[in-house]
């Protein structure tokens, strides 16, 4: 079976908005679904949706798995941009839980990390796609403040948006850096997005907290 998440930056959209969706994945792959109704952002702030997420899981795999006929362990995770990244992270627990792990990962164009701004798939996005699309850098930069419970303001966004939530000494840590380094990418790649859309100040910079 699948237990699905659905996106919407954590605030928004509800498992109704999914239904044709969930409809093709049902007829096409004869399987049970679970859409989870988690709650949402600004009123249910981190780790609320995704501890509701984990809460059906367990629940799944320790008791209703009887009721719904199914193997407890053969459930999918899938989830979509916010609920991509609930996805993730309820696999994460559960591996550093040692409990029972689902059986695998569909992650869609999941939110994965709020750690660079400044990475060349932003800038690209800014350069070549302004406007094109229901999402840009700074509204990403939002979701993730009224997800976190921090106040939606200028300078908090550009915070975001300039990088400076990360101390200096994150920025330039090895293991930070074996994951998000601009240096793992190919050359082609960095060198068609080396215009970035805000200046950064290795000078300033607040702490995780904003």
């Amino acid at each position: 079976m699948i237990l699905y998440l659905h996106g919407g930056g954590w605030a928004t959209l509800k498992p109704v908005d999914y239904d044709d969706l969930m409809y093709y994945f049902i007829k096409r792959l004869g399987i049970l679904i679970i859409s989870v109704d988690y709650r949402r952002s600004p009123e249910y702030l981190y780790p609320i949706p995704i501890n509701d997420c984990e809460a059906v899981y367990r629940e799944l795999v320790t008791i209703d798995y009887k009721r719904y006929g199914i193997d407890p362990t053969q459930i999918i995770v899938m989830g979509d941009s916010a609920g991509g990244n609930m996805a993730a992270v309820l696999a994460q627990r559960q591996l550093r839980a040692n409990f029972q792990k689902p059986k695998s990962q569909i992650l869609i164009y999941p939110v994965i990390h709020p750690l660079d701004f400044q990475s060349p798939s932003y800038q690209q996005y800014h350069k070549f796609f302004p406007g094109c699309s229901m999402l840009n850098p700074r509204m990403m930069a939002q979701w993730y403040l009224l997800y976190l419970g921090i106040p939606v303001i200028h300078k908090n966004v550009q915070n975001l948006l300039q990088n400076k939530h990360i101390r200096r000494e994150g920025k330039q840590a090895d293991k930070l850096r074996s994951i998000i380094g601009h240096d793992l990418l190919p050359i082609s790649f960095i060198n068609e997005t080396d215009e970035k859309f805000v200046v950064e100040s290795e000078d300033e910079y607040v702490g995780y907290n904003l």
